[in-house]
């Protein structure tokens, strides 16, 4: 049960328990670390609201540590699961998509989109995961 045993225990480790949400668009899994990189395009401690939700964005990551948090169990998942920061926090830009760099999956390829008062907008940036360092600010 993917939302009891994952998403739970993220919204869990988020603070973003009931009546708090958070929404996902990006995940990729990063082959030489072997592991999940879940990155919410919203994150709320509050009950969703739709002129909130605009500023609900998030720079906050889920690294799982498991080859398949989609069959563990909710046990597993917390054990194996950090919560990390990539880049600076906007509230208005959520994670829309990522991907990790052929040839070098230390490198983090992702892009945050923006949808406030009728503006839509998305950026790219790169990441170094191995020391968070910004190697292409939002662009």
């Amino acid at each position: 049960n993917v939302r009891d045993n994952l998403y739970e225990v993220m919204r869990q480790q988020a603070g973003a328990l009931h009546p708090g949400y958070i929404v996902h668009e990006a995940a990729c899994y990063n082959r030489k670390y072997r592991n999940w990189w879940f990155l919410p395009r919203r994150h709320s401690t509050a009950p969703y609201s739709e002129q909130a939700d605009e500023h609900a964005g998030t720079d906050i990551a889920f690294v799982v540590n498991t080859t398949d948090p989609f069959h563990a169990t909710a046990a597993e998942n917390a054990a194996h699961m950090q919560v990390r920061h990539l880049g600076v926090h906007n509230s208005t830009r959520g994670w829309s998509s990522c991907k990790f760099l052929p040839y070098n999956e230390d490198h983090l390829l992702a892009t945050r989109s923006v949808e406030v008062d009728g503006v839509v907008a998305t950026y790219a940036t790169v990441i170094d995961i191995a020391t968070g360092r910004i190697l292409l600010p939002e662009t």
